[in-house]
């Protein structure tokens, strides 16, 4: 461990028996004072706005009586890879083992400004406000403001945590006391903060759950899902699926098409306040993860009124062992859909979490959001509950549609439509030669734009799409620009207007596929009829089927162009 001599402000390594020492909690600004500027001369360092903390820090340090102090921008090599893990796995550790913590508030000048330092909002200072056993709070003019425990009133409300951390005194005890909260309410401290770098959320939280984990920087949100497959290495705690979206659920008919992952892909979903049910007996709701599903055991109860209209027997109200706020009664529960011929089950909807309550003990209502028409109340026996061991997995489309996800689109009878005056001008694909080629693997709708060349008949708009919502197969429907303008907000122009729908299909927008998709009842989806105003009328068809040819399979749409008078 590397310490900085405060007598000399000098680097020195420290193997085994480490002297008492402070550590320093800041806000990384411009022209920080690194490692390798550290160790290069006093003359680099010095020339740096930031060895002014350093300066500072070191002088508070001896008044403290300490010899050491440890600060993250230069007591770390970030340039070995290897010591930058090292060191970020054992941060809550060297923040718990400090004689004493010093936080430097430069954007408060006064008490009263506490509360908008932005100390508060970022994901590193968040172990570094729990883990010392004493923190000392200095303004901009490096004057005391008070310490964790004088201030614990003040912090507990701008921070939402409990005055039991803030206000003890022995650094030794903050991971029994941490296991005492479920790791919801965790999760939840740390909701609100921000890092510059996505996975520095994740592993600025590893020692809060006392989880060590390599760093791969660059993977993203799959960070936070590896820290939670951590996690319940060592947990049972059913906490932490009581996560919920941060927007306003769609209409039922929407969410009923939508699947929540497993765990959740951030911090800032676990919103609400919900505490471990200690009153659980030993080896009760029991947890494993693998291969990427959830084996849980939970109470289980088939609703007698589900919110998305369909055959209540398909869905399943899941209620967690854990409670709600300091209701030690009110349960949050998931609603469930069992997957076809199999013992596993989805989450509905797109984040939706329910609570259970003494008042309603037959009624899951929605949380988080309101919901004045109860168009999501789930209405259940609470006597049917029974206990079992479920498999939670994420949506993946059945094996049905893998074959026509992502593939080529062959255009059969382009040259009728070439008779009648009509070629393409857009595409949400990539033509070449009579076949389209999807952009990327995502792309799960596509649109052509049909213009004509006689400046007095429509344009014509073909669309088709791969939607799990179509058990039976792909869909194409075609519209003309006037049945397409009436769709559409008149603000507009209908080119301006299918510029920016094909955009978005491009970007396999969900809205957009709803908004072009036609109804899943459409017994009819596998073809399409319009009527153009030629004179006589014209009859366009587009049709819809599926081609293999040696194990490879595209989509045929055929087009013909059929005239009354014929």
């Amino acid at each position: 461990m590397r310490l900085i001599d405060v007598e000399t402000l000098s680097l020195q390594w420290f193997f085994s028996e480490i002297p008492p020492y402070a550590v320093f909690s800041h806000l990384w600004e411009q022209d920080e004072v690194t490692f390798s500027e550290m160790t290069a001369g006093p003359k680099l360092a010095e020339a740096k706005r930031g060895f002014v903390k350093i300066q500072r820090a070191s002088l508070h340090t001896r008044q403290a009586g300490l010899r050491y102090l440890w600060i993250d921008t230069c007591c770390i090599d970030k340039a070995s890879s290897a010591e930058l893990s090292e060191a970020i796995n054992a941060m809550f550790k060297i923040y718990r083992d400090a004689a004493v913590c010093l936080a430097y508030l430069p954007d408060v000048t006064r008490l009263s400004d506490l509360r908008r330092s932005r100390w508060f909002t970022r994901g590193w200072t968040l172990q570094e406000l729990i883990a010392p056993g004493s923190l000392e709070f200095y303004d901009f003019d490096w004057e005391l403001l008070g310490t964790r425990e004088e201030l614990s009133t003040e912090i507990a409300k701008i921070t939402g945590i409990p005055g039991s951390i803030l206000s003890r005194q022995d650094g030794h005890l903050i991971d029994q006391v941490l296991e005492g909260f479920s790791l919801s309410d965790r999760f939840r401290w740390a909701a609100s903060r921000r890092c510059t770098r996505l996975e520095d959320t994740t592993y600025s939280l590893l020692g809060i759950f006392g989880v060590n984990m390599p760093l791969l920087y660059g993977e993203g949100e799959r960070a936070f899902l590896r820290l939670q497959e951590c996690i319940l290495e060592d947990s049972d705690d059913h906490s932490i699926l009581a996560f919920r979206s941060l927007d306003r659920p769609s209409s039922p008919a929407t969410e009923r098409t939508r699947y929540t992952p497993v765990f959740a892909d951030s911090p800032g979903l676990f919103q609400d306040k919900i505490e471990t049910d200690w009153s659980m007996r030993p080896g009760k709701g029991k947890m494993s993860f693998a291969d990427g599903e959830l084996n849980i055991e939970l109470l289980l109860c088939q609703p007698l009124k589900s919110p998305f209209g369909e055959d209540p027997r398909d869905h399943y109200i899941g209620i967690l062992d854990c409670v709600v706020g300091h209701d030690l009664l009110s349960r949050p529960a998931i609603l469930l859909r069992r997957m076809e011929s199999s013992d596993k089950f989805q989450r509905i909807g797109n984040g939706l979490l329910f609570e259970i309550t003494p008042d309603e003990p037959d009624t899951c209502s929605l949380m988080g959001h309101k919901d004045p028409e109860d168009a999501y109340r789930v209405i259940f026996n609470p006597s049917d509950a029974r206990r079992a061991q479920i498999t939670l997995t994420s949506y993946k489309p059945v094996a049905r549609f893998q074959e026509w996800k992502f593939p080529p689109i062959k255009l059969s009878g382009l040259d009728k439509l070439e008779e009648v005056g009509y070629t393409i001008s857009q595409s949400t694909s990539t033509l070449s030669g009579n076949y389209l080629t999807p952009q990327h693997s995502a792309e799960s709708i596509g649109v052509i734009s049909l213009a004509s060349t006689y400046s007095s008949v429509a344009g014509l708009l073909v669309v088709w799409g791969f939607a799990p919502a179509f058990p039976n197969g792909p869909w194409c429907r075609i519209l003309t620009e006037s049945q397409f303008a009436a769709r559409k907000s008149r603000r507009h122009s209908i080119r301006s207007f299918l510029d920016r729908i094909i955009s978005k299909a491009r970007e396999n927008d969900e809205q957009t596929r709803l908004y072009l998709e036609p109804d899943p009842s459409d017994r009819r989806k596998a073809d399409s009829v319009i009527e153009v105003a030629f004179q006589p009328p014209l009859h366009i068809t587009v049709r819809l089927s599926i081609l293999s040819f040696l194990d490879r399979t595209a989509i045929d749409l055929q087009f013909d162009a059929i005239s009354e008078m014929a």
